[in-house]
């Protein structure tokens, strides 16, 4: 019995470093909107859950469009559902430094399609959580 306990306890002062992968998943978005729907709610809310209990992991959002509409908009409502998402990851008690956003307008569109229904592909916020953060940029240097 007590070398079973003296292993226990050599376990228990040991850290381990767990090696995190990316995660990466979209947040869609309805044409021309940047409303977060409710049915995301509950996998953000996880996503929360997780990057409070590991302060080391960063969440990147990216926003995107589609084709419709001009590039000026496109660009300003792929930054907003950036920030929709953001904010609403905050307001779950993220801390800012944690969240790094993004936005690419109708830039780097995923589908090629001639049909609307391709473009609900495009209307997007990519969120990727790491373990750190890979890239410098102004917001977290």
């Amino acid at each position: 019995m007590a070398q079973i306990a003296s292993m226990d306890n050599a376990l228990e002062q040991t850290t381990f470093k767990q090696n995190v992968p990316e995660i990466e998943s979209n947040i869609q978005f309805k044409t021309a909107s940047y409303v977060l729907e409710k049915h995301y709610e509950s996998q953000l809310d996880l996503i929360a859950q997780t990057l409070q209990q590991n302060p080391k992991l960063s969440i990147t959002l990216s926003g995107f469009a589609d084709k419709r509409g001009d590039t000026t908009f496109n660009q300003a409502l792929s930054e907003q559902r950036a920030l929709t998402v953001k904010n609403y990851l905050i307001n779950k008690g993220i801390k800012e430094k944690q969240v790094i956003t993004n936005s690419f307008g109708e830039s780097e569109l995923v589908s090629a399609g001639e049909y609307f229904e391709d473009d609900f592909f495009d209307r997007r916020v990519m969120l990727k959580v790491s373990d750190g953060q890979t890239e410098m940029t102004a917001a977290n240097q």
